[in-house]
């Protein structure tokens, strides 16, 4: 569909409502239900995501959206050595041990990809969906079941997680390409396969989060 017609600042301003209001919800669950911090991460990721798939309906040009990613990274990383932010939002974005930069390559990713889309939905759409879901249930799967490892310390991955990765990738790309359609299904889903087996190897090689 077309972008809808409201102001920029009223777009940034319903996005950085719905990111506090993700940051709240997920503290009251943390006091509420010592929910561990690995899990609160991935649900602040899947929070980030799927907020962020409406960037195309709220925006037609890429400078809210970069502005929007620059003031949260900055946020984050001012956070890291802020006592007031770590009462916030420790255990949800700054409660892990292992070294990460996750936090910060969401927002510059997003922005990235949204500047790149052009404003094409299905271009957006299948990026921001696959590091949503498939790198969440990479993870998931991985923390849970991860009996086969591979990778060195600090970049160590799963065999079972790169399986859920590759698995959730595919509808990640297909579904999008279907409702933007640019082949027949056929073709669509031999280029789901493709992409999700890419970025599974790219997933594979990453590390730090």
């Amino acid at each position: 569909g077309d972008p809808v017609s409201i102001h920029p600042a009223l777009g940034m301003l319903l996005v950085g409502a719905s990111f506090a209001t993700l940051i709240v919800s997920l503290r009251a669950l943390r006091d509420s239900r010592g929910v561990n911090p690995e899990l609160l991460r991935k649900l602040v990721h899947l929070g980030m995501g799927v907020v962020s798939l409406g960037l195309p309906w709220l925006f037609d040009t890429a400078g809210p959206v970069l502005l929007l990613a620059g003031v949260f990274a900055g946020g984050l990383l001012a956070g890291r050595s802020s006592a007031c932010w770590r009462r916030i939002a420790g255990g949800i974005l700054c409660g892990i041990r292992r070294p990460s930069v996750g936090d910060l390559c969401f927002p510059a990713a997003v922005a990235l990809v949204f500047a790149l889309s052009a404003a094409h939905p299905s271009h957006f759409c299948v990026p921001i969906l696959t590091l949503t879901f498939a790198d969440a249930a990479a993870a998931l799967v991985g923390t849970r079941c991860g009996a086969h490892r591979f990778g060195r310390p600090g970049r160590e991955k799963s065999i079972e997680g790169s399986i859920a990765f590759f698995l959730a990738a595919i509808p990640c790309a297909y579904v999008p390409l279907r409702l933007w359609p640019e082949g027949g299904w056929a073709w669509t889903l031999l280029l789901s396969l493709d992409l999700a087996l890419l970025l599974t190897l790219v997933e594979a090689l990453s590390g730090n989060g």
